[in-house]
């Protein structure tokens, strides 16, 4: 009878040892799979961030690429409008100083892009500003024509041709 006193109270200890142990396994399982579902959210939320990132990057890289390419033909509008200057000074022309300012302004936006042409209003700005500069440089023009003996530019209301002569 004691012994089967010894046995029944050792099959006790089992079971609650038994039972126990079960209890820290589900609990276990349960950490297991709550850090599992945290694993899995920080790397969709890591993978989201990384091709948002990449996709600002992109941005960042394209921008970069047009800001040099705008650069870039601004330096190039630049110089075909100095260049175009300097045709219209070195080179003798029969016209008016209107004529001539279209004539400039003609040259320099051929080599205007689409951007240059919506920042069409600084141009004329720049054109109005380099008209009164023409008209003096015209009065300039004709008096040395006329101290030189050389024939006049002609002045007239409607706009004349322009003429390069050699």
């Amino acid at each position: 009878m004691e012994l089967e006193l010894i046995n029944r109270t050792r099959q006790q200890q089992l079971e609650t040892l038994n039972m126990h142990m079960k209890e820290s396994h589900r609990r276990w399982m349960e950490r297991q799979s709550q850090q599992q579902e945290l694993r899995k959210a920080r790397q969709l939320t890591n993978n989201e961030l990384k091709s948002e990132f990449l996709e600002v990057m992109n941005w960042n890289q394209n921008l970069a690429k047009q800001y040099k390419t705008n650069q870039q033909q601004h330096v190039k509008l630049t110089n075909s409008f100095y260049m175009a200057v300097g045709q219209l000074q070195c080179t003798r022309i029969e016209m008016c100083a209107g004529e001539q300012l279209l004539a400039l302004s003609a040259r320099a936006q051929r080599h205007a892009s689409i951007d240059e042409r919506r920042s069409r209003a600084a141009i004329e700005l720049q054109t109005v500003q380099l008209e009164a500069k023409l008209d003096a440089t015209g009065c300039i023009i004709r008096a040395i024509h006329r101290l030189s003996g050389q024939r006049m530019i002609r002045q007239t209301d409607k706009p004349l041709p322009i003429q390069f002569v050699p």
